[in-house]
């Protein structure tokens, strides 16, 4: 009985609110508030709402009302200075925009749009290189920085490509393939002989002549030699002498100035002796020497040969590395299967297939093998050994199109124009957005199943590449450029003022957003946890610069606030660092950066001819600051996005220019009240929290931002009718980061390509 009241009452509830919350006609909402100023012959910001299709809307249409659903939910809309609507009026509006652009999504064909041929950005080069070849070159350093489309540097239409890329690309390719391609043979193993006669010396008419080194007083002959890594080496020198006295000659070898070993020469030059050293050596470039140490001469000897000793040095010779290693791990997968003893053919047969698809991302094709097998059958026919073809091959793969681009071959022979992207392709798609990597094994076999386009199992190997530890690409590779702390490389602090402000700081700050991001992620706590949640992470370098005692050490420890100062976001010093001047915080840079990556809400470019520059840094003082700042909202044309800015930022004045906590700006308490659109007012981080949490803008924030990481492009018309739709199916902030990531590989944007031309 009573849960039949419960249900009864339920009931009466809808029919009572359900009208004015879900199913109220946005027309009336308009008229009442904006058809007045957005309405007529000359509608302020060139909008006119009456004009507005509600049945029927076209793509600018559906814009429009989602625009205007968002700015009502933030309170921007409409200004402070007019009739205001009631909280269920807003709510009711709201309502039915969302329900409006659920059932657009539904009924509109959806456009997937064209995505532009995307290069591996250097973060991808890496780790493509590390999860294929277990490598990473330090020739990537000096590849060009990938320019920015949005915010991130995967954007197709705003990477190039150029002669220097090329040349970059080719050095690191070669230096990979000397690393992974191992040449050595412990039972054959190189020699390097330097002739005598071919070595230096400061003593004259020592070298350069006849056949041999002469040494015909105390001194050197050396020559330098470069060392493929350490390891076990036997040095032989060959030399012989002109005895005289009682003691034959004594040559001493030495490598980098330390004696080595030291002989005896009897050895005459009918029969030259030979001296071996097994020793072990570091690699790189040495100096190896021979010095004559016991020079003899007596002009006077009845015996005229017994009159002179001299040193002659006719080779010496270095072996090595003669110690077997481990073979390179990226060796050890190139010739998993190969069988040495086996013709050149079939060897590539065997070893290029894999290797194709490894690097390539999809399977080979046989024209590609036969290329590939004629240069290694040439190439050993010349002489050359299959290994050092084989480094060759390599970098041809390593600087192929196929490997440094992210190619979705066009569907040929077919007229449709929207066709689902290939599973090896879509394979490559999720991964490179999840691990910015790769397909692992087990996506590989999805795809040559051609499982992938299920959407099912899409999203099952989604979930799972999620939990993997791979994932935390997405806090360096996604949360680095979303959240700009990447620009914190270049943030300068004054050094007077902040002299404790250091590159290793800067890499701890760094390094707090992207752990908190991880767990936020790798917990499954909900996306309202990004701006609420005390856990963080600290080193003992970070911990000092915010006060806190008892963390040591350079590894990061989880850390729970007692107090609300540091929440979430807004509280880490990275974002409160990057967002300053050298000298005193920015309420504009920090109100803009809110706006721009939590409240999906990025103000507009100031209009044309106006000067937009507020030269925030020469100013001195929170009160001097605010009054700079309200002068310039007077001025109509800066008003409309300093009033949505400053407001934001002021409530964050606690914080100083490197994010420490302040309560005092010099002689003057802080000032950390600001003022809303809409004439709300609040006081300090706490309340901007609060701010922040009261609506789904840092939910829709987080599926534009990985709308554009993920697929590679701006959205348009049609994805922005879908990312509403989208957040309207998730449960606000609630939802978690997997959920949001999930949306995005749901789309038919990430699923299916437009293929017209």
């Amino acid at each position: 009985m009573t849960h039949r009241l419960f249900q009864l009452f339920g009931l009466l509830l809808v029919v009572q609110f359900g009208q004015s919350l879900s199913a109220q006609n946005p027309r009336d909402f308009l008229d009442q508030f904006c058809v007045d100023c957005h309405g007529g012959t000359a509608p302020e910001a060139g909008l006119d709402v009456s004009a507005l299709r509600w049945v029927a809307p076209g793509l600018h249409d559906l814009d429009r009302w989602r625009e205007a659903r968002n700015r009502v939910i933030r309170g921007e809309m409409p200004p402070a200075d007019e009739t205001l609507p009631s909280s269920a009026e807003r709510k009711g509006f709201v309502a039915s925009i969302d329900a409006l652009l659920a059932r657009a999504a539904k009924t509109q064909a959806g456009e997937p749009g064209r995505v532009t041929l995307r290069r591996l950005s250097r973060f991808e080069y890496d780790r493509t290189t590390a999860a294929r070849l277990g490598l990473v070159t330090e020739k990537s350093a000096a590849f060009p920085a990938d320019n920015l489309g949005y915010g991130f540097d995967n954007m197709g239409d705003a990477m190039s490509f150029s002669l220097l890329h090329m040349e970059t690309y080719l050095d690191a390719a070669e230096d990979l393939a000397r690393r992974a391609i191992s040449l050595e043979d412990p039972e054959h193993p190189p020699v390097w002989r330097i002739e005598g006669e071919e070595m230096s010396s400061q003593l004259e008419d020592a070298v350069g002549q006849g056949d041999v080194a002469r040494l015909y007083s105390r001194g050197t002959v050396s020559a330098p030699v470069v060392l493929p890594r350490d390891g076990d080496y036997v040095i032989t020198v060959r030399a012989f002498g002109d005895q005289a006295g009682d003691d034959p000659a004594k040559m001493a070898l030495s490598l980098d100035r330390k004696r080595l070993q030291v002989w005896e020469v009897p050895e005459r030059r009918a029969s030259p002796g030979e001296r071996v050293i097994r020793i072990r050596l570091p690699k790189g470039r040495h100096r190896l020497a021979v010095t004559f140490l016991n020079d003899f001469y007596e002009p006077e000897a009845e015996d005229p040969s017994q009159r002179d000793r001299n040193l002659y040095v006719d080779w010496v010779e270095v072996k090595g590395p003669t110690d077997p290693i481990p073979l390179p791990a990226a060796h050890r997968r190139i010739f998993a299967h190969d069988r040495p003893e086996s013709p050149t053919r079939q060897r590539a047969r065997k070893i290029l297939p894999p290797l194709i698809l490894d690097l390539w991302r999809r399977p080979a094709r046989i024209g590609e093998v036969r290329r590939f097998t004629r240069f290694l059958v040439r190439e050993t026919e010349k002489g050359r050994s299959f290994g050092e073809a084989m480094r060759d091959v390599l970098t041809a793969l390593l600087v192929s199109p196929h490997f440094l681009f992210r190619v979705e071959p066009g569907a040929r022979g077919r007229t449709r124009k929207v066709l689902p992207v290939g599973d090896y392709a879509l394979a490559s798609r999720l991964s490179y957005f999840l691990w910015s990597a790769p397909p692992d094994e087990v996506l590989l076999e999805r795809a040559r199943r051609r499982e992938l386009g299920r959407v099912e199992v899409l999203l099952a190997e989604a979930r799972r590449m999620l939990r993997d530890d791979r994932s935390e690409a997405l806090a360096r590779g996604f949360a680095g450029q979303w959240l700009e702390t990447r620009n914190l490389e270049d943030a300068t602090p004054d050094a007077k003022l902040f002299p404790r402000f250091d590159d290793a700081l800067r890499k701890s700050m760094s390094r707090e957003v992207e752990l908190f991001f991880r767990f936020i992620l790798k917990e499954r706590r909900p996306i309202r946890a990004l701006i609420e949640s005390k856990t963080t992470f600290l080193d003992e370098r970070l911990a000092r610069h915010y006060g806190v005692q008892g963390i040591v050490g350079e590894d990061f420890q989880r850390h729970e606030w007692s107090h609300d100062r540091r929440r979430g976001l807004l509280g880490k010093a990275a974002i409160l660092t990057l967002t300053s001047h050298a000298s005193r915080t920015s309420p504009v840079k920090r109100g803009k950066w809110i706006l721009e990556n939590l409240m999906d809400a990025p103000p507009p470019p100031p209009p044309p001819g106006v000067v937009s520059r507020l030269d925030e840094s020469q100013v001195t003082g929170t009160r001097s600051l605010r009054e700079k700042l309200e002068s310039h909202r007077a001025q109509p044309e800066c008003a409309s996005c300093h009033e949505r800015m400053d407001g934001l930022g002021f409530a964050l004045e606690n914080f100083d220019a490197v994010g420490r906590w302040r309560d005092r700006d010099g002689r003057n308490a802080i000032d950390a009240k600001g003022e809303l659109p809409g004439g709300r007012e609040i006081d300090g981080v706490a309340e901007l929290d609060a701010v922040l949490t009261e609506h789904d803008g840092l939910t829709r924030s987080l599926l534009h931002k990985l709308f554009l990481y993920g697929v590679g492009r701006e959205a348009g018309p049609a994805d922005r009718v879908q990312l509403a739709a989208a957040a309207g199916r998730l449960p606000g902030l609630d939802a978690t980061l997997e959920d949001v990531v999930l949306a995005i590989v749901g789309l038919d944007a990430f699923r299916l390509r437009n293929t017209a031309p």
